[in-house]
């Protein structure tokens, strides 16, 4: 993980996310949430995907794609599932930030009991998700 922050100290990025790389490496973000409050963080990240464009697979991934992927299996509280991998990618040192176009995206791939997850999503859609987080934790 700590290449994640020194290339976002080398992009000028530590300041704007810092603090959500380290919400991510939160295990106990969604203890005190029901499933209620799980389904409407899960609504309000899939309109966000929905509405940016953001593709997700279903299918098993061996390359990172160029374009916005993230590879989801589960379909229960999604959400959770969704942060969790993003979070596994992020610790187990498998992701990179990089430049592509003039957007930062965070790739990586993370390989668990014979699947491969694949990452290469948008900084801005981490930060979409904790402000989203935040908005839910609130109502």
């Amino acid at each position: 993980m700590s290449k994640i922050f020194s290339t976002l100290v080398n992009y000028g990025l530590i300041d704007d996310y810092a603090e959500i790389i380290d919400w991510l490496q939160e295990d106990s973000k969604f203890e005190k949430w029901d499933k209620n409050r799980k389904s409407s963080l899960t609504k309000k990240i899939k309109n966000y995907i929905r509405t940016n464009k953001i593709v997700l697979e279903e299918k098993e991934i061996t390359n990172i794609p160029k374009r916005e992927c993230i590879y989801i299996r589960s379909n229960n509280s999604w959400s959770v599932d969704l942060l969790k991998k993003i979070r596994n990618i992020i610790s187990h040192q498998n992701a990179k930030i990089c430049k592509q176009k003039k957007e930062y995206y965070i790739s990586g791939i993370y390989k668990k009991n014979n699947v491969e997850i694949v990452l290469n999503v948008p900084l801005i859609f981490l930060k979409e998700c904790h402000k989203l987080f935040k908005k839910t934790s609130k109502e």
